[in-house]
Order: C-alpha cells, then structure tokens, then sequence
C-alpha cells in the first residue's frame, strides 16, 4: 500500500479555495478520535453543497445536494478531508464512487465523523465564480488570519500521538 507508515491522509476537493491551518484540523482530527474529520462553513445558500448536521462537533447526518428548502443546517462540507487509513477499507469497492454521497452520507451513521470550522471558503465550479474568487485572492493578498480552535489550545504535541489521542472534553 502506498501509505504504509502513515496512519491518516488528506483529501482536497479541487473546485474550492480556502485558507486553513492544516496542522489545527490535524490536531482537532487526533483528539477526536474520528475517523474522518470533515472541514466545514457556514454558508447563506446550501444549493449545490452537502450539508451537515452535528452534535458537538460530531456530524449525525450528511445530506450530499438536499433541496435547499429541506437543508435543516446552513454548515457544509467545504472540501477537505482528513481520514484514518482504516476508512480507506470501508469505502465502496466500486472504481468509481461519490466520496460525499456513496460513502460519506453512510458512514457518518456508524462512524465516529467530525467536522472543523474554517474560516474562509470559496467554490469555483463556474467562470462567474472563478473571477469573483479571484477578486476576493487579491483582496486576501498579505492577510493573515488563523482559526484557532479550543482542542488544538490544549491538545499534546504531534509526539504524544504515538499512542491513542486523548479523549475530547
């Protein structure tokens, strides 16, 4: 297997823009236990996005596209994805699959699924999108911003991860 050795992945969707601290949803991920750690934002208009309802941090249903109308949360998957190499083997065996609506909307029923507010988050699925997420780049340019989460504050260091993380609060 190519990720011998390593005990999570990360996965990016490619039609979205965001600006995360990688190392903060890696730590939240760990603490948590989940098996996959799902980043997320709130949003205006759910269409077009799957939508996540959650517990504390503990998504307890994924709806991949629902009607907007029928969307009982406006938070929503933003694109990236941290799973435990153990979820790799309870995806679908199909060549193709949807991540969101074939294994996603399933797993979170019987697995531990998290998610992690990010800050900024932007889709480009079309060229009226694409120059609106490139006015807002260049209005970003320079900035610096960090979402700092509670766990990450009093999470233990990388190291410490060589045994089970710790349980959350």
């Amino acid at each position: 297997s190519q990720i011998e050795g390593y005990d999570d992945i990360v996965i990016v969707n490619a039609d979205t823009i965001f600006k995360i601290n990688l190392e903060d949803m890696y730590f939240y991920h760990k603490r948590s236990g989940a098996l996959i750690t799902i980043g997320s934002t709130v949003v205006d208009d759910v269409t077009g996005f799957g939508v996540i309802e959650e517990e504390n941090g503990k998504i307890i249903r994924f709806v991949e596209k629902p009607d907007p109308k029928r969307a009982k949360t406006n938070t929503i998957n933003s694109g990236i994805y941290i799973l435990n190499k153990k979820a790799l083997e309870k995806m679908p065996k199909e060549k193709s699959f949807s991540l969101e609506k074939d294994f996603l909307e399933k797993i979170c029923l019987k697995e531990p699924i998290y998610h992690y507010p990010i800050s900024r988050f932007i889709t480009v699925n079309d060229i009226e999108q694409y120059k609106k997420a490139e006015e807002a780049m260049k209005n970003l340019q320079g900035e610096r911003f960090e979402l700092s989460h509670p766990l990450r504050e009093t999470g233990p260091e990388p190291a410490a991860f060589d045994q089970a993380p710790p349980p959350l609060h």
